[in-house]
């Protein structure tokens, strides 16, 4: 995880939602995302847009 400057460690709130965010993977998320086979890479991609 790439660190962000004032950003380092997220609010515990955050840290939360984002793992809600990356279990439940909504599939309207998805659909507007381009199919990549690893799933590992799918979650990076949707982590990085998340905190974009």
């Amino acid at each position: 995880v790439k660190a962000y400057p004032g950003a380092f460690v997220p609010p515990l709130t955050c840290k939360s939602q984002i793992k809600v965010m990356m279990k439940t993977a909504p599939t309207a998320m998805m659909q507007h995302m381009k199919p990549v086979d690893n799933v590992t890479e799918i979650r990076r991609q949707a982590l990085e847009e998340f905190l974009s």
